[in-house]
């Protein structure tokens, strides 16, 4: 009998261990994944403009850029090449109808890059809006299989009223 009262003292004190360690692992992942989704700089995650207009003006300003221009590149027939927007790190909402040349920019998938061999693309590490303010960090890759020029550029706007306007940039070149 005693045995029998000691081993049942045991095991309650066991699954009491247990589901207070339990719970406060549970506790600890919680806040880790909190936290870790809203201080990761370039993930995913970091996509969260107040608007969708805003984004599409505010990504259209950076495509628009005047000391970018040159580095779009053109076909052997003259032809300006298709501009893509890689989704990573930073991933846009299906439907954004930014454009370039008079043509859609397309939204591709690292994946999706590789298989289409795009030569002209934009790789958005940073956007985010606060307020009236804006900051876009991203690399404009051109001639990418054949003679790469990679430019890093980070743009600082400002909306007025309804419009938004860059307020600084400054442009890299890494290749």
């Amino acid at each position: 009998m005693r045995d029998f009262l000691l081993m049942n003292f045991y095991n309650s004190l066991f699954k009491k261990a247990f589901l207070q360690r339990l719970s406060l692992a549970l506790t600890i992942c919680f806040l880790l994944l909190t936290f870790s989704t809203r201080s990761s700089a370039g993930s995913l995650t970091q996509y969260k403009p107040s608007a969708r207009q805003d984004s599409l003006e505010i990504l259209q300003q950076c495509l628009d850029l005047p000391v970018i221009q040159n580095y779009f590149t053109r076909h052997s027939d003259g032809t300006l090449k298709q501009v893509y927007i890689m989704q990573y790190p930073v991933k846009f909402p299906d439907g954004l109808a930014v454009s370039k040349f008079g043509r859609p920019v397309l939204f591709r998938s690292r994946a999706d890059m590789r298989s289409e061999k795009a030569e002209v693309f934009l790789i958005v590490k940073t956007f985010s809006i606060t307020g009236d303010d804006a900051s876009v960090n991203f690399t404009l890759n051109s001639d990418y299989t054949t003679k790469p020029n990679i430019l890093e550029v980070t743009v600082q706007l400002h909306r007025s009223g309804q419009t938004w306007a860059v307020s600084q940039k400054q442009i890299r070149r890494l290749i």
